[in-house]
Parts: structure tokens; sequence; C-alpha cells
């Protein structure tokens, strides 16, 4: 296994699956939202993911989720996922996404896990991991 590349102490860096077409959606919608470069990626197939996933207990070929690691390299990183790393991500893109807080983290979790069981059949799947564009690969930490 490669070296997985390491983020800027402090980041959040979203892991999403590089194959999944809706996957690669959601990363260009925030990174046309997010101007700020609140967010760094990586997809799950790389090492950053897999060995962070595994440093958080997680397995690192679990793919059917998408993932915040928030804080990373610090004393205080954590791995959120489905529903905790919705409320984490899109009330710092939109101030309306805080209405997150009120829904119960089960019932977030529900529907990311829907949403994930059923990504392929219903955007499609690329053959390898999407390989960012010049203007995104800065804030990509592999690929």
């Amino acid at each position: 296994m490669e070296a997985p590349a390491v983020p800027p102490v402090g980041s959040n860096v979203v892991l999403v699956d590089g194959m999944c077409v809706a996957c690669n959606r959601i990363v260009a919608f925030i990174l046309d939202h997010d101007p700020q470069g609140l967010f760094h990626f990586a997809h799950l197939q790389g090492p950053l993911a897999q060995q962070a996933l595994s440093r958080h207990g997680r397995d690192p070929h679990a793919i059917d989720s998408v993932y915040l690691l928030a804080d990373a390299g610090t004393p205080s990183e954590r791995l959120l996922s489905e529903g905790a790393a919705g409320r984490a991500i899109w009330p710092r893109l939109f101030k309306a996404a805080t209405v997150l807080r009120w829904i119960p983290l089960p019932v977030l979790d529900f529907f990311y896990r829907a949403f994930a069981r059923n990504r392929y059949r219903l955007f499609g799947k690329y053959d390898v991991c999407r390989v960012p564009t010049l203007d995104e690969r800065g804030r990509f930490l592999e690929g």
C-alpha cells in the first residue's frame, strides 16, 4: 500500500467513494459552494481513507458511507459518518442546513444508508476513481 497523503493539520477531509457518480457530483457541488476551502477530499479507496478508518475502528474496506475526518491530525480528530457527517458539512455551506440539527440522527442515518445502498443503481459507477481537474487538485489529498 502506498503511503497516504497527509491532510493539513486541523482540516476537514470528506472521504467519498471515488467510483460513485453521485458521490463525485456531491464533491463537485461542495467545491462550488466552498470558496473558503473548508473541506478537502480523499477517495475511500485510497490509503489516507483506509488508514483513517482503521485508526478510528472502522472497516477500511467499507465504502458504503460518507465520512468526515474532522480536525485531522489534531488530538481532537474524529471520524463522523452518515448523518453526523452531514450535520458537520452542510450547515457550513448553507445556513438553512442548520435544520439538520433538529432531525434525529437515526432518521438522517437511515436516509444516508438508503442512498448508499442504491447509489450505483440510481446514478451509475465509474470504472476507476474520478481524477480531479487542475482547479480541484489542491483540495484533493490523493488522486
